[in-house]
This record gives C-alpha cells, structure tokens and sequence, in this order.
C-alpha cells in the first residue's frame, strides 16, 4: 500500500513538474579579464591580437554581443579617433562606440556544462603619432542574452 502511494506521488510530481514554466538562464565567465595589447613605438599603422574564451551556460537559445568604446588616454583623456581604429572579434567588425555586433548565436540550449566560446580579438591602430605617449585604455563589453 505505501509503495503504491509512493509511486503515484512520484508520477503526480513529474507531471507537475513539466506544466511549470522554465525560467531561463544565461550564465557567463570570461578568461582572461583584462587584456593588455602591446605599445606603440612609432609610426604607421600597428595590428594588435589577442584571444579570450567565454563559457556560456544556458537553458535557452542565446547569443553573443559585442561593443567596443575606443581608447582614451590614461582611461579618461583625448581619446584616439574612431576612424583611426579597426576593431574585429572572429572576422566580425565591431563599430567603435556604443553599436554592438553579434558574434555567436545558437537556436539551441548549451549542453549541461556549457560550450567555449573562442575570442580572437584584433585591434589596429592607425597614425599613432598624432596622439599623446602614454597608457591608452579601453573597455570591450560583452552581452550574453537568452533569444527566442
């Protein structure tokens, strides 16, 4: 008698279970954090690379965006001319400023424990003799969504 009480908790649950909604989730870390390019020496146009992974964890169907404000001096001075940067992650061009570009997009959840997505970033930098010596800083964001 108790087994079979047992069990028709367990099937009501389960089906219960599956009427819920599933809420979903989009879960993110980025290795490495911080980026540091090389220096400028002298003139010409200079080509930076770098690569980075993002592992996503989601329920859902996600994508991957991406934005780059620019370099300014020190952070926070004259910064170098959107025209005079080229900024590409995976071959997408990204534009300079607040617009963003999709870099990954999958119509399907991530398996259990995730996927790496690879970033290979490349930055170039052109007329590097109009600015300032000194330290240029920028800030690449990444936007992890779940999609529809």
């Amino acid at each position: 008698m108790v087994i079979a009480a047992v069990a028709i908790c367990c099937v009501w649950l389960a089906g219960s279970a599956e009427a819920m909604p599933r809420v979903p989730f989009v879960e993110v870390s980025v290795s490495p954090k911080v980026i540091h390019l090389d220096q400028v020496m002298d003139r010409g146009l200079y080509r930076f690379e770098a690569r980075a992974t993002v592992r996503v964890v989601a329920n859902c169907a996600y994508q991957v965006e991406a934005s780059f404000s620019g370099f300014k001096k020190d952070n926070v001075g004259r910064p170098i001319r959107d025209s005079d940067l080229s900024v590409s992650i995976n071959g997408t061009v990204l534009p300079v400023g607040k617009r963003h570009a999709v870099i990954k997009k999958s119509s399907v959840p991530t398996p259990y424990g995730g996927v790496d997505v690879p970033l290979e970033l490349k930055f170039g930098v052109g007329e590097p003799q109009e600015y300032a010596a000194g330290s240029y800083g920028g800030t690449l964001t990444l936007t992890i969504m779940g999609t529809r």
